[in-house]
Parts: C-alpha cells; sequence; structure tokens
C-alpha cells in the first residue's frame, strides 16, 4: 500500500508543479508584451513631435486645394 501512496503523491506533486510552470510562462509572456507595447507606444508618441508639415499647408495634418 505504502508504494500505492508513493505513486499518487509524486503524480499529484507532479501536477501541481506542471500547472504552476503553466501559470508561470502565461504571466512572464503576458508581461513582456505588456513592456514591449509600451515601449513600442513611447516611441511612437516622441515621433509624433518630430512630424514634418504637409506640403502647401499652413497647419500640420492639413491640405490645401488647389484654387
Amino acid at each position: 500500500m505504502s508504494e500505492a501512496w508513493a505513486a499518487i503523491i509524486a503524480a499529484v506533486a507532479a501536477g501541481v508543479f506542471g500547472i504552476a510552470g503553466i501559470l508561470t510562462g502565461i504571466v512572464a509572456g503576458r508581461r513582456q508584451t505588456v513592456d514591449q507595447a509600451t515601449v513600442e507606444h513611447g516611441q511612437w508618441l516622441r515621433g509624433q513631435g518630430n512630424r514634418p508639415p504637409a506640403p502647401n499647408s499652413s497647419t500640420p495634418g492639413t491640405t490645401s486645394l488647389p484654387s
């Protein structure tokens, strides 16, 4: 009977560690994605201030129609 309990305990421990490993991987992957998105958003924001004015325009982002 003790061999059966040892096998059961080993199986339960393996399951617990397996589930913990999966959850850790999900959290780490999500954190990496969020961090990358934050970096890219910051780069995009910095790029917004350095846009050259549109050709034939007095206001950036608008275009003039020919008369």
